[in-house]
């Protein structure tokens, strides 16, 4: 038995799930060498071997607590939301550009076109070039107690004079459904490089004015 108000070296075995000497605080050791909740009803903290890591227990239920890596980023201040409300006429474009900085790191995870009337494409380009940047456009923290601000500049309707490579593109279907990065029903995640600017293209392919609201959310680890 572990003696829950001491404090153990870490294993000596290696491995993903070999526990530090903070997790073995409140712990039983079993025979097998693995370790089982000293105080049910208490979670216990485990670190991952080598990489600093931690997951809750569930003490009552042995459950492992996890969250997404998306909540992660919400909940240390670092994931960010853009929306813009907007009327396209029937086959016009708009133009949003995310301008990266010399030390960002943004992860680009995923987008939303969403459309009343439909059909609209989405196109997104990496390295546009441009003569004027457009409108200034804030993306929001999604962590509203957290002071961070991201490092991607972006900007509605900058005048482009090459609009870049295609990365990725996307049409939605008629009667106001979502059109966003996809693989087989998978989110995408892209990660921008500095220095870098990128462009969203709307295209509305419908034959009327069509209300549409953009949504993209990314974050910087």
């Amino acid at each position: 038995m572990v003696n829950p108000t001491h404090s153990y070296p870490p294993s000596a075995e290696p491995g993903p799930f070999n526990l530090s000497r903070h997790a073995r605080i409140g712990l039983h050791e079993k025979a097998d060498g693995t370790f089982v909740n000293a105080s049910p009803g208490s979670p216990v903290p485990v670190s991952i071997y080598g990489d600093g890591g931690s997951l809750v227990i569930d003490g009552e239920h042995g459950a492992l607590l996890t969250m997404s890596l998306e909540q992660y980023m919400v909940h240390q201040g670092k994931a960010f939301v853009f929306t813009s409300q907007f009327t396209l006429a029937a086959g016009a474009t708009v133009d949003f550009m995310g301008v990266t900085g010399p030390t960002s790191d943004v992860h680009f995870r995923n987008y939303d076109v969403t459309s009343l009337t439909g059909p609209v494409d989405t196109f997104l380009y990496e390295g546009t070039t441009y003569s004027a940047a457009g409108t200034p456009a804030n993306a929001v923290n999604l962590n509203r107690t957290s002071l961070n601000t991201p490092t991607i500049s972006i900007y509605g309707s900058p005048t482009v004079t090459s609009i870049g490579t295609l990365l990725s593109t996307a049409t939605s279907t008629a009667g106001g459904n979502k059109t966003g990065d996809t693989t087989g029903g998978l989110p995408v995640e892209w990660i921008l490089k500095p220095d870098t600017a990128y462009t969203l293209r709307v295209h509305n392919i419908d034959q009327q004015d069509a209300d549409m609201t953009a949504v993209m959310f990314f974050y910087e680890p």
